[in-house]
C-alpha cells in the first residue's frame, strides 16, 4: 500500500489531470479489455484442441476412380 501511495505522490500531476479533464479513454480501454478476453477464450493455453471432424468418404466412379479426377481432367 505504501508503494502505491508513493507512486501516486510521484505522479501527482498526472493523477490530477486524469481526474479533472473532461475527456476519458474509458471507452477505448473497455474495447481493448473485451478483445483481450475474446482472444483468451479462443486460445486457452494448455487446453487440448477439439478433434477435427472426419472427412467424408471418397466416392468412386464405375471405373474405380475418384469422381473428382474426371472433373479435373475435363476442366480447362
Amino acid at each position: 500500500m505504501r508503494s502505491f501511495a508513493a507512486g501516486l505522490r510521484k505522479d501527482w500531476d498526472t493523477v490530477t489531470a486524469g481526474l479533472t479533464m473532461q475527456w476519458s479513454s474509458g471507452a477505448v480501454e473497455g474495447n481493448v479489455n473485451r478483445i483481450k478476453m475474446l482472444k483468451r477464450q479462443m486460445v486457452r493455453p494448455g487446453q487440448p484442441r477439439p478433434p477435427t471432424p472426419p472427412h467424408p468418404p471418397r466416392r468412386l466412379t464405375s471405373t474405380g476412380h475418384d469422381h473428382r479426377d474426371r472433373a479435373r481432367a475435363t476442366s480447362p
